[in-house]
């Protein structure tokens, strides 16, 4: 009698269910191992078969010691000891190679625990089947209404309902619709339960059929690819299995495939069955992106174990791919970095070339991206010292350079490179190339071990799949309560430059996995950014998101995070937004919680609930923005002026101008109201361009009168980002012969933010022609700080959080030291805003040289003030 384990699960941690389902399965999984290596051993070897036939071995081997059934675990490691050998020459296996693992397989079986190893010399099954009676050819019970009554199908006595499915399901990394963990979202709109069969009716398709919906599988028949078709653009399959009478079919359900698969961002795998081996088959399978091509099956057993590969979530069949990109120029090593990252790849830059054999012990790259041309050390020298250690003697080597000269490419490849590519490259031909090189290294070398090293997402849920999630329940309609918070970590760029990118990704896999562990699995988080993350709160109503947001930001706040042994603090701002009908996708629901997480940023809880626009506010909004597009053909638009006055006295004039639209009753709407509207709708670059022309001729008429004055002109990031606005405003400039200087250019603080490259160049092009820059609602914060060292600024507004410094001495000092750092840069600082005297001498007292407001004069439309006399 074989032993039982004594304590079941042995984790103390993992669920006696969980146990006690995988040792229901575990007698089904070594009869298929058997079962491969018999086939494999008739048919002929290949090293895919070979490495996932060893990772198999492997996973069931940890599996069962996890589970406390330390024998079979050994027997199963002998037998991953038997198959690691074939992989580390490498080498196929001989024919004869096959008699010993099927002997220990065999001995394998008198250990496996009773009483289930009795079920392990039945039929082979799949699920919860013993044997299965084959129906009529071209049956199938669903197919008409006046079909005949279903098949008897022979079942041995299964374990309480349900169980057998959700073992099943999770040996195959799904979900049963009964399973407690499956989300209401998942369940009710199908998506990742259903299997589409493109079917001919025959014996083979039917027991098919049969055997999936035992194994716990939803299958929908179709007997047209236009159904298909059809229902491919409404729902999201699991799997989608096309029969060979189909065949002429099979690349338009590959193309409708493709289409939803760029949509929804899932794998949605693709087989087919052919009655044949046939080249004129194979190349059709290929240009449909077939996953998998099934020739003459001697039954549907075959079939199912093909299809099993498919159903397994490739994050458990291989780790991601990781790359080394050795570049010495930093932007150039951070734009590839970028793309193979974006690709789903963990990357790691290193632009000091004696370092690369550190940073590959540590790292263990799959792939070496490497420039030819680094000073101390260039990329042939490089190359040839790497291959002198054993571990890395078949790590592929890309070289990644314009170099031109034919002769130099040969030797960097004599010199031990697998391959070279000519910048400029294009990130898809980047992408390919490194899959393909990773891929078939991977596969000769057997390497489907987990990654050491932490990964980019930090063991979150995979962006893609937590926004399929979203798609579902919104597709839903579901009356259950769930809502979405948009996490953003304050300064991400400048951490970036402060760690680097590895640290910066070692620090937000740490920031990730505390707000996994803080939610809990019911709420899963996914990074959706370098520095932020989204939150599908299910089960939390509208009620609940603003707590919730507020515990996580003080979760964050108050861990004490580590990066190369400096402490970090994070701060984060978060938007929160409810689940409605009125968003149609989750990419809208997510452009929601964004826009409040930015307006949570002038908030003193750093939190915002996006509150949905009422019938008659969107009536309104409708006819705003009507008028924006009148004023901007016809006319309409209107510039006020406010003055900026020195604190300490002075003479020099200058003033904010201000946009106002006037409508038809007479009424002004200023700017704070028709800028969100506008950017919402790519009118700003109209309005921005109608604001300057204005402004630069009230310079003219200034200085034509011999009044001359500065002028400060609020402009939007995206007006800057024109590809052709710094030529335009040097043609307004000249031809109005106006001083650049007399103009200051306003940027809001979270434009800057988010957009700081493009507007740093626009700053950078324009200063030289002796134009000046204002940061506007500027803060203390990381980045305000770091955007004031790296813009080349003249002036800095403050944020109107100050202007209520006098209420806490913690807003007091952090404006004491904004304005320390402003002085230290030599910028001048302006309270605007200003509307009362306490506010004002709170300003004065902390050291601002100029005011703006109301309690200077209220903006008009001329440009009138005494600025000598002027008393503050």
């Amino acid at each position: 009698m074989p032993s039982q384990p004594t304590s079941m699960p042995h984790d103390a941690s993992a669920p006696a269910t969980a146990a006690e389902a995988f040792v229901r399965h575990l007698p089904r999984r070594v009869e298929a191992l058997a079962r491969r290596i018999q086939r494999l051993s008739r048919n002929g070897w290949d090293i895919n078969a070979l490495s996932l036939l060893h990772h198999d071995a492997r996973w069931l081997a940890d599996a069962s010691v996890r589970h406390g059934l330390d024998d079979v675990g050994s027997g199963l490691r002998a037998l991953e000891q038997l198959l690691h050998a074939h992989l580390d020459i490498p080498a196929l296996p001989a024919a004869e190679a096959a008699a010993p693992m099927l002997e220990t397989l065999a001995n394998l079986r008198s250990r496996l625990p009773q009483p289930l190893a009795a079920s392990a010399q039945s039929a082979p099954t799949f699920g919860n089947i013993a044997r299965v009676e084959v129906p009529p050819p071209g049956y199938w019970r669903r197919w008409s209404g006046d079909a005949p009554p279903p098949v008897a199908v022979a079942v041995r006595p299964a374990a309480p309902a349900g169980e057998a499915a959700m073992a099943a399901r999770k040996s195959h990394g799904t979900k049963s619709a009964g399973d407690a963990s499956a989300t209401q979202a998942e369940t009710d709109s199908g998506i990742l339960t259903h299997i589409f069969h493109l079917t001919d009716g025959s014996a083979l398709s039917c027991e098919l059929d049969q055997r999936l919906e035992a194994a716990g599988y939803s299958v929908e028949p179709f007997t047209e690819a236009e159904q298909l078709h059809d229902l491919l653009g409404e729902r999201l399959p699991l799997l989608v299995v096309v029969d060979s009478a189909h065949i002429e079919a099979l690349e338009a359900v590959g193309a409708a495939l493709r289409a939803a698969r760029q949509r929804t961002g899932l794998r949605l795998p693709l087989a087919t069955i052919a009655a044949e081996d046939d080249l004129g088959i194979r190349l059709t399978a290929r240009r449909a992106g077939a996953d998998a091509l099934i020739i003459a099956p001697p039954g549907a057993g075959e079939v199912l174990q093909q299809l099993h590969v498919l159903l397994e979530p490739p994050e458990e069949r291989e780790p991601a791919y990781r790359v080394l990109i050795v570049e010495d120029d930093r932007s150039q090593g951070l734009f590839a970095e970028s793309i193979l990252r974006n690709a789903g790849m963990e990357t790691r830059v290193a632009d000091d070339p004696f370092q690369v054999p550190a940073i590959m012990e540590e790292f263990a790259p799959d792939l070496l991206l490497m420039d030819l041309h680094m000073p101390g050390c260039n990329g042939m020298e490089l190359t040839a010292l790497i291959r002198e250690h054993d571990r890395f003697l078949h790590t592929p080597i890309v070289f990644l350079s314009g170099e031109s000269d034919q002769d130099l490419h040969f030797e960097a490849l004599d010199a031990g490179g697998d391959d070279f590519l000519a910048k400029p490259v294009r990130p898809r031909h980047l992408i390919s190339a490194v899959q393909n090189r990773i891929r078939r290294a991977r596969a000769l070398a057997g390497r489907t071990q987990p990654s050491p090293v932490i990964r980019r997402d930090g063991g979150l849920l995979g962006r893609r799949r937590l926004l399929a999630r979203i798609d579902a329940a919104l597709a839903s309609r579901s009356p259950r309560p769930a809502g979405v918070l948009f996490i953003d970590i304050e300064g991400g760029v400048h951490l970036r430059e402060q760690l680097g990118l590895a640290a910066l990704e070692r620090l937000m896999a740490e920031a990730g996995m505390l707000l996994a562990e803080r939610l809990g699995k019911d709420m899963p988080v996914a990074r959706y950014g370098d520095a932020s993350f989204i939150v599908f709160a299910a089960e939390q109503d509208e009620a609940a998101l603003e707590p919730l947001a507020a515990d996580l930001r003080r979760t964050l706040a108050e861990h004490s995070f580590e990066v190369d042994q400096r402490p970090v603090r994070l701060r984060a701002l978060v938007g929160a937004c409810a689940l409605a009908s009125t968003f149609p996708d989750a990419g809208t629901l997510l452009n929601a919680a964004e826009r409040a997480c930015h307006e949570a940023r002038g908030s003193e809880s750093g939190v915002r609930l996006h509150r949905p626009r009422q019938h008659q506010e969107l009536a309104r909004e409708q006819a705003l923005l009507a008028q924006i597009e009148r004023a901007i053909t016809e006319g309409g638009f209107e510039l006020h002026y406010q003055p900026i006055v020195a604190v300490q006295g002075g003479d020099e004039a200058q003033f904010q101008a201000l946009l106002r639209l006037r409508d038809a009753e007479g009424g002004l709407h200023p700017a704070a109201e028709l800028i969100p509207l506008a950017e919402r709708h790519g009118l700003m670059v109209d309005i921005d361009r109608w604001v300057m022309g204005q402004a630069l001729a009230a310079l003219e008429r200034s200085r034509r009168e011999a009044r001359p004055l500065r002028l400060f002109v609020s402009q939007s990031s995206l007006t800057l980002a024109a590809r052709d606005q710094i030529q335009w405003l040097r043609e307004r400039i000249s031809r109005q012969d106006t001083p650049a200087s007399a103009l200051v250019i306003e940027i809001r603080l979270d434009d800057a933010i988010l957009n700081t490259d493009s507007v740093q160049a626009f700053c950078a092009a324009l200063v030289a022609d002796g134009v000046q820059f204002c940061l506007s609602q500027c803060e203390a914060g990381r980045d305000g700080l770091a955007l004031l060292e790296r813009l080349p600024l003249s002036y800095v507004k403050l944020a109107p959080k100050y202007l209520a410094a006098s209420s806490t001495q913690a807003l007091r000092d952090e404006l004491k030291v904004l304005i320390d750092h402003a002085h230290r840069r030599n910028l001048l600082v302006i309270g605007h805003r200003v509307e009362d005297p306490q506010a004002a001498a709170t300003l004065w007292v902390s050291g601002i040289d100029f005011l703006q407001g109301n309690l200077v004069q209220r903006a008009g439309d001329d440009l009138a003030f005494d600025f000598q006399s002027a008393v503050l």
